[in-house]
């Protein structure tokens, strides 16, 4: 007998079946007692759905944009949308939890989920309201002023995702995994259609793509709240870091990928020096930043250095002026007349470059590899380290005498 005939054959999954209508009835009946046009409603949506999908796997195999019963054009529709699969939500998300079956990310990640922390839908699917109200509760004290919405988001997705109602189950993996969901999703061509189709054409003020981008961003933020709090609780053990990777991750990655290995050895050298010594880990890492920033630099303007013996205070003050003329948004303010009785927020159109201060901030963690000497070569031939205390002659404006001193001829 061979080692093949003797190998476990994988069971296939089981096969994704409809409730029977005398099941999903008695359960909508004792859920929503005395209120007919719910019930009535619901198994309408049942009925509709079971009619036009009657093998669940179908429906399952079929185009995202089709299970949302959302068209082409759905960029320029109202927010709020009708169809068989779309309304028929609440009883796939019944499907998920009380039948042990797992929704996908895609249709997850696609759809709200407003009605599955009601009052009595949630005892109902099995989901623990007072464990939900205790994390809430948590979230407050600790800071997190998004409301309870930011927690129903992740509960809701994760829960419907993995088919199991017991939020005591959500695990660091579970966690993990859904946010490589997140970012698979929202690279999906389909994506800018529905997140278009969520807001409404006479509120939309961005382009599908941008909406796009700020879901992805907006999901792994509450995605990470959520770590926090299952941390903060117990539940999980793994400490959290924005982006659910762990810190040490940067300490792997000291330099870009494409920077010549001539060029990255002296970073590499230096830096995992300052990580084996007694220095912050937090003062390394500053320092990182800014080694990358210049090397990412440094190979866009001067892609034909491949050592940094070639490196002179020229490229560093170069770098610096590159720095102090770069725009800053962030730091955009209004005209003065603009800002007479209201906050003075952040306007893209006018904005302001970086100023001494800041350029400086922005390179002060290059100061001590220059004054350590990795660039040897660069001292004996110029006398000078390419990178001090005060590395680069910032432009000056030019301010009137003081009254105590008299002016100058």
């Amino acid at each position: 007998m061979t080692v093949l005939a003797l190998a476990a054959v994988p069971e296939p999954p089981p096969r994704r079946e409809h409730a029977s209508r005398s099941e999903y009835e008695s359960w909508v009946r004792s859920t929503f007692p005395g209120a007919r046009g719910t019930v009535s409603s619901r198994l309408f949506f049942y009925k509709r759905f079971v009619e036009r999908w009657p093998d669940l796997e179908e429906w399952f195999a079929a185009p995202l944009l089709v299970r949302l019963d959302l068209g082409a054009d759905a960029a320029a529709g109202p927010g709020m949308r009708r169809g068989t699969s779309h309304e028929a939500g609440s009883y796939l998300a019944y499907l998920a939890l009380t039948h042990d079956m797992p929704m996908d990310a895609d249709w997850v990640l696609a759809r709200n989920f407003d009605s599955l922390f009601h009052p009595r839908v949630a005892p109902a699917l099995g989901v623990d309201l007072d464990l939900l109200n205790t994390l809430d509760q948590r979230q407050q004290q600790l800071g997190y002023r998004s409301g309870r919405s930011a927690l129903t988001w992740g509960v809701a997705r994760l829960v419907l995702w993995k088919g199991d109602p017991d939020i005591t189950a959500i695990t660091h993996q579970d966690l993990v995994s859904f946010s490589e969901e997140i970012r698979r999703w929202s690279l999906l061509p389909e994506a800018a259609v529905i997140r278009a189709a969520h807001i409404h054409s006479t509120r939309r003020v961005h382009e599908p793509p941008v909406l796009v981008s700020q879901f992805e961003k907006a999901s792994l933020s509450r995605l990470h709240s959520l770590h926090v709090l299952m941390f903060n609780t117990g539940q999980i053990s793994e400490p959290p870091f924005h982006g659910l990777k762990t810190r040490e991750l940067w300490r792997e990655e000291l330099t870009p990928a494409d920077t010549p290995p001539a060029v990255a050895a002296p970073v590499n050298r230096w830096l995992a020096g300052r990580l084996q010594s007694t220095d912050r880990a937090e003062s390394v890492r500053n320092a990182r930043d800014a080694f990358r920033y210049f090397l990412r630099w440094l190979g866009q303007s001067h892609p034909e250095m491949a050592n940094l013996a070639e490196l002179t205070r020229s490229h560093v003050e170069s770098c610096l002026s590159h720095l102090h003329q770069r725009i800053n948004q962030r730091a955009a303010i209004l005209p003065r007349e603009q800002s007479v009785g209201m906050d003075r927020r952040p306007s893209p159109a006018s904005p302001r470059p970086l100023g001494p201060a800041e350029t400086c901030h922005a390179v002060a963690p290059l100061h001590p590899q220059g004054r350590a000497g990795s660039v040897h070569a660069v001292h004996r031939r110029t006398g000078r380290p390419a990178s001090t205390g005060c590395p680069a002659p910032l432009a000056l404006e030019w301010s009137p005498p003081r009254r105590d001193r008299p002016a100058g001829p």
